[in-house]
């Protein structure tokens, strides 16, 4: 470490002679933000008094909020978050209004304004806020940043090659938000063939001899239900499977209703919401309490392996979200808003889960929940009323 850099090191500056412990490029300064630069106050310009039609962008600290006929700035210029997003950088490369909650900044003679852009995005300035109320950014706490300065001509080539590089990367997001959609496809095209049966052709004709869904059904009936289909364009079955009720080959109940009086119940124990209830996940970062009474415990226990539907309203696309409880959680209850089916023998469940989660069956689900009104409700009874394909129980383990 040379003397010129320990004098810089001491008071505060950034490394002058090395950088991530590698000497700095030739020609390069690194002087406080600013000794280079001013941060220029914004104005204010109340909603009422722009005007829409206009060109021009009006900036807040989140980015742009409108649009006004007159401009602030003189020319292109950064705007800075100052009040409440603090720190947050936009570029304007046109004349426009930054409003009282920001600063703007003119680049200097030899400061190339997409370059002092990017520089900005990596400077953290969110961190120099000290505000207790509303985050505020001091711009003095701002010129005390070391700011890289590399020559004019290697800045251009700097922006260049990031734009280049961030075109790779902006490329490759494209590509992978198609797989991601190629990829959902096939997991329904493999569920689709699961749950009718082609999935495993070659193991029925290897496996003549199981015991058929019709008797599985018989054995695990424990009444005789009149359950109405509530579907008519149900896919063909293999021989050897059924159609079966939920209610049929499980028992459908559902959870505690939530009320003031629970505060007071002595026993506490976790609950399940429709907030960790997903399309085949549980998601338990957040698992509340609740009071319930003893005579309760039974009816509302989870035990790993029960089938979780959730009640809901609103969107078709939300209601009906199924997972299979794993016991994480011991004990743990659920809500009124969670329909729990527990099937027997348990192995069952989890056949049903992929049914209920292929296109067939959340087309089931959306049809038994749709209403007149417009709007999507399950009930226990109308997941009793659904429909599952139930083959051979060895069947089920194998797909």
């Amino acid at each position: 470490m040379n003397d010129n850099f320990a004098r810089f090191h001491e008071r505060g500056g950034m490394m002058e002679s090395k950088i991530n412990d590698r000497d700095p490029p030739m020609g390069w300064k690194f002087p406080k933000l600013g000794e280079i630069l001013s941060f220029e106050y914004g104005k204010a310009l109340p909603e009422n008094r722009r005007h829409p039609s206009g060109e021009v962008p009006v900036f807040g600290s989140s980015g742009v909020v409108g649009h006004h006929t007159g401009a602030l700035t003189e020319k292109e210029c950064l705007v800075v978050g100052r009040k409440g997003s603090v720190g947050s950088v936009y570029l304007s490369q046109v004349p426009c209004w930054p409003i009282d909650t920001t600063y703007f900044i003119y680049p200097p003679l030899g400061l190339d304004l997409k370059f002092l852009y990017f520089c900005f995005s990596f400077l953290n300035m969110a961190s120099l806020d000290r505000s207790t109320a509303i985050p505020g950014l001091n711009r003095n706490d701002a010129y005390s940043l070391i700011f890289p300065l590399p020559p004019h001509t290697e800045q251009i080539r700097i922006v260049a090659r990031i734009e280049e590089l961030f075109s790779h990367l902006d490329a490759g997001v494209l590509a992978l938000q198609r797989a991601k959609a190629q990829l959902q496809r096939y997991r329904q095209a493999v569920l689709k063939a699961a749950v009718e049966g082609r999935l495993t052709e070659g193991w029925r004709k290897a496996h003549p001899v199981v015991e058929p869904a019709e008797k599985l059904l018989k054995r695990i009936r424990s009444k005789e239900l009149n359950i109405r289909n509530p579907v008519s364009d149900l896919p063909d079955l293999p021989k050897e499977w059924i159609w079966a009720n939920l209610g049929e080959i499980g028992n459908v109940s559902g959870g505690l209703t939530k009320n003031s009086k629970r505060n007071n119940y002595p026993l506490k124990m976790p609950y399940l919401r429709v907030a960790n209830v997903y399309a085949g996940e549980l998601r338990l970062d957040e698992v509340k309490e609740i009071g319930l009474g003893e005579n309760e415990l039974d009816r509302v226990l989870l035990n790993p392996g029960d089938l979780l539907v959730v009640e809901g309203n609103g969107s078709s696309d939300q209601i009906g979200r199924v997972a299979l409880w794993d016991g994480r959680i011991s004990p743990c209850v659920h809500q009124n808003h969670i329909i729990k089916i527990r099937f027997n023998p348990t192995g069952i469940g989890k056949f049903v889960l992929y049914w209920l989660l292929s296109i067939s069956g959340r087309e089931q689900i959306n049809k038994v929940a749709s209403s007149t009104s417009g709007l999507y409700t399950l009930s226990i009874s109308k997941v009793a009323s659904l429909l599952a394909p139930l083959p051979p129980f060895l069947e089920q383990e194998k797909i």
